[in-house]
């Protein structure tokens, strides 16, 4: 799952954190004797092959083997083990376990079958309720408006400025931050595109309120503006591609606590906007 996958980028340096993580463990037999399982290793290695242990109580260790009442029975059993989440921040590479079987540890009166046997099924669960701190998320795309490309007509030469008005209700509980950049043809970043707040912050939307359980309480509302001047047009005429550049953090209540959050599809966000636009087109009417 982490190795060589674009998501290991998201869990790496903690940028984005679980809230928990568990391991039903079903067992299933047709014997009569009780019987326990022992976890002797349960964890995973990292990148550089290091094993971290995922249990948390040490209790999880054993799992109790229910027997079969009867000879035409079969015994069941289910128990939930909490796995160490904060191994996910460590790009784990492969899963190990160990484990032994110890047939009848109380010494009482049981029954054995033709043809016994003992299943073990694991099942990982993975409630999506996190929280993100300044994850940083960069695409590329090339730039249409490059002045390199043979084009009969450029449209940036006839933008001046250019402002945007946005008025939004963001019901998302995600604050995001933007940069747009113009990018050379050696790869390197040669200058701003856009300007958002008349520079004074990034941030385009502030997440949706929350409570102390990470619950949306009320949206958010602000109203940001995207301008570009004549420096910012030069840079985008200069640009083979744009970088757009996203931080994304999820809200805090009101005393700065950042709880977990559950993201649900129904979230949105609500956008009113304007533009505001100045061109370099000149029209001469005696010109035939």
């Amino acid at each position: 799952f982490f190795k060589g996958s674009s998501i290991s980028r998201f869990f790496e340096g903690e940028k984005f954190n679980l809230e928990k993580l568990f391991i039903d463990f079903k067992t299933e037999t047709n014997n009569g004797i009780p019987s326990v399982i022992n976890i002797n290793q349960f964890g995973v290695y990292d990148k550089d092959n290091v094993f971290h242990d995922a249990i948390v109580n040490p209790a999880d260790r054993q799992i109790n083997v229910n027997p079969a009442s009867n000879l035409n029975s079969i015994g069941t059993s289910t128990k939930r083990v909490q796995f160490n989440v904060n191994l996910l921040n460590l790009l784990p590479q492969k899963l190990s376990f160990d484990a032994s079987l110890a047939l009848n540890p109380n010494n009482v009166n049981c029954f054995v079958v033709n043809n016994p046997y003992v299943k073990v099924q694991a099942d990982i669960h993975i409630p999506f309720k996190g929280k993100l701190n300044d994850l940083d998320y960069d695409v590329e795309f090339y730039n249409d408006l490059y002045e390199g490309k043979n084009t009969e007509d450029n449209y940036a030469d006839y933008i001046k400025e250019a402002t945007i008005y946005l008025d939004m209700t963001n019901y998302f509980p995600i604050s995001i931050g933007a940069e747009l950049y113009g990018v050379d043809t050696n790869g390197n970043e040669i200058g701003k595109i856009l300007n958002f707040n008349n520079g004074t912050d990034d941030v385009i939307i502030n997440g949706a309120n929350v409570d102390n359980h990470g619950n949306v309480i009320s949206p958010s509302m602000k109203k940001t503006t995207i301008s570009a001047n004549s420096t910012n047009v030069s840079v985008l005429k200069k640009s083979k591609k744009i970088r757009l550049k996203l931080k994304l953090n999820t809200s805090s209540t009101n005393d700065g606590t950042k709880p977990f959050i559950r993201f649900r599809k129904e979230s949105k966000i609500i956008i009113n906007a304007g533009v505001d636009l100045k061109t370099n087109i000149s029209i001469n009417p005696f010109k035939k």
